[in-house]
C-alpha cells in the first residue's frame, strides 16, 4: 500500500470522527469573557464535563472579580472530573488576570463593535493569553478561521500519524488549515477535540483502540505501552538456607579416615575455644553489674534527712537576719525624724522675720540696708538648712516678688510723662497744619 500524505490522513481521520461524534455549536448568548473562561474549563477534557464544570464555577461565585482572587486549591475542587482540574484552575486566575490587568475591568464586549483592523490591533493587547485558550475564543467569538490546540489534540494527532514527536513538542500540526476549510474548522476542532478527551481521560480503552485501528492499523505502534511489572524472585527462607548450609558442609563419614582425625581435633579445639569466650563473657557480665548495682538505701535516706535538716535551719536563719535587717531600718528612720533641735527653730524664726521687714520696706519704697540683707544671705551652718534649701534662695525671691510688685507704679510715671510727650507732638502738628492752610488760602 502506498504510504498516505499528511492531507489525507486528516481527511481521512475527520470523515471517521463525523461517524462517532457530533459537534456541537457554542452558545450566542455568551459573553467574551464567559467564552474565555469556557475554553478554560474546556481545556483536555470532553464538552458535557466542561460544561457541568462551567455552571459550577457560576454559581458558587459572585463575579469574576471574587473568581480572580480565590485561591488554586479552592477552584480545583470545583474543576474535579474533568481531565486536568489543577491547570484549569490556574489557568482561569491566570486569564481573568490578564484581562484586569489590560482594562481594569471585565466588560469585553465592546470588541465586538469595532472594524477588523481595529480589533486586531486590540487582540494583540491580550497576546499573552495561552495559545489554546486565545485560538478557542477567536473560533468562537470572532469567527477567526483558526484550530485550537491543546495537550490532549496534540497527542491523537500523533498516535494518527499526523505529526511526530518534534511537531508534537513544538505545538504545531502543518498543513492543517491547507486540508480543512474555513468554514468546516470550527467542527473538526470540536470532533477532534471529542477524541482526544477520551484518549486523555482512559488512555489504554479498547473503545479508542478500536476507533484509531479500524483508521489507521500502524497506529498500534504509536499507543502507549503499559508498564511491564518486574518480578523478584522469592527469597529462601531460613530454614531453608540452613538446609541448604548443613549440605554443604562436609561430615566425619563423608571424609576419608585418614582425614577423620585432623576433623575431630579441629573440632573439639574449637568447642573448647568457644567454651573460653563463654567464660569471659560471664565474668564481663557479672563485673559490670556489680558496678552497676546501686548502693544501699539506708545512706541515700540518711543523706535525704541530713539535707532537711540543714534546709531548714538555713531558712530560719535567713529569716531572723531579715527580721532584724527591718528592725534596725526603723530605728534609724526614728533618730532621723528626731534629730532637729530647739536652735534650728528659733534660727528659722528669725530668718522668717527679716525676710518680711525687707519685703514690707520694699513695698513702701524704702531703701534696705546692706547690712540685713547680708544676714538673710548668709550661708546656713545646719545640715537641715542646706536639705530644705538656703536663706539666700528665699530672700532673692521675696525681693523679686517685692520688687514685681513696686514696679509698676514707676513704670505708669514713665508711660505718663511719654504719653504727654506725644499728646502735645501731635497737637503743635495739628496746629500748624491749619494755620498753613490758613495762610496758604489768603494768599
Amino acid at each position: 500500500m502506498a504510504t498516505l500524505s499528511r492531507a489525507d490522513k486528516i481527511t481521512k481521520s475527520y470523515k471517521a470522527l463525523k461517524k462517532r461524534y457530533k459537534a456541537v455549536k457554542p452558545p450566542k448568548d455568551r459573553t467574551l469573557v464567559e467564552t474565555l473562561v469556557f475554553a478554560c474549563c474546556y481545556q483536555n477534557t470532553s464538552y458535557e464535563k466542561a460544561e457541568e464544570a462551567f455552571a459550577r464555577l457560576q454559581q458558587q461565585y459572585f463575579d469574576w472579580n471574587e473568581i480572580r482572587v480565590t485561591s488554586v486549591s479552592e477552584l480545583t475542587d470545583i474543576f474535579k472530573g474533568i481531565g486536568s482540574p489543577e491547570k484549569s484552575a490556574i489557568a482561569v486566575k491566570k486569564t481573568l488576570q490578564i484581562i484586569f490587568e489590560t482594562l481594569y475591568s471585565f466588560d469585553m464586549e465592546y470588541l465586538k463593535k469595532l472594524s477588523q483592523n481595529k480589533l486586531q490591533k486590540e487582540l494583540e493587547r491580550f497576546k499573552r493569553l495561552d495559545s489554546y485558550h486565545f485560538a478557542y475564543w477567536q473560533l468562537c467569538s470572532f469567527k477567526k478561521p483558526l484550530i485550537p490546540l491543546d495537550q490532549a489534540t496534540l497527542a491523537i494527532f500523533y498516535i494518527l500519524g499526523v505529526i511526530n514527536e518534534k511537531e508534537q513538542n513544538e505545538k504545531k500540526v502543518p498543513g492543517i488549515e491547507r486540508s480543512i476549510p474555513q468554514n468546516k474548522r470550527y467542527e473538526f476542532s470540536f470532533l477532534a477535540h471529542e477524541l482526544a478527551a477520551e484518549f486523555f481521560a482512559a488512555p489504554f480503552s479498547t473503545n479508542v483502540r478500536k476507533l484509531v485501528t479500524d483508521i489507521f492499523p500502524d497506529a498500534k505502534e504509536r499507543f502507549p505501552k503499559r508498564k511491564t511489572k518486574v518480578t523478584v524472585a522469592a527469597e529462601p527462607k531460613d530454614s531453608e538456607k540452613e538446609l541448604a548450609v548443613k549440605e554443604k558442609k562436609p561430615t566425619v563419614q563423608n571424609i576419608a579416615p585418614k582425614d577423620q582425625a585432623k576433623v575431630t581435633k579441629k573440632g573439639t579445639a574449637k568447642k573448647t575455644t568457644d567454651k573460653k569466650v563463654a567464660l569471659k563473657a560471664s565474668v564481663k557480665k557479672s563485673v559490670s553489674k556489680k558496678v552497676a548495682s546501686p548502693k544501699p538505701t539506708t545512706k541515700k535516706a540518711v543523706k535525704k534527712t541530713i539535707a532537711k535538716k540543714v534546709a531548714k535551719k538555713v531558712v530560719k536563719k535567713s529569716a531572723k537576719l531579715a527580721a532584724k535587717k527591718s528592725a534596725s531600718k526603723k530605728a534609724t528612720a526614728k533618730k532621723v525624724t528626731r534629730k532637729p533641735t530647739k536652735k534650728v527653730a528659733t534660727k528659722k524664726a528669725a530668718e522668717k522675720k527679716l525676710t518680711k521687714k525687707i519685703a514690707r520696706k520694699v513695698t513702701q519704697g524704702k531703701k534696705v540696708s546692706k547690712k540685713v540683707v547680708k544676714k538673710v544671705a548668709k550661708k546656713p551652718t545646719s545640715k537641715v538648712a542646706l536639705k530644705k534649701g538656703t536663706a539666700k534662695k528665699a530672700t532673692r525671691k521675696v525681693v523679686k516678688k517685692s520688687a514685681q510688685k513696686a514696679a509698676p507704679k514707676k513704670v505708669v510715671k514713665k508711660v505718663a510723662k511719654k504719653s504727654a510727650k506725644k499728646v502735645v507732638e501731635k497737637v503743635a502738628k495739628k496746629v500748624a497744619k491749619k494755620v498753613a492752610k490758613k495762610t496758604s488760602r489768603k494768599r
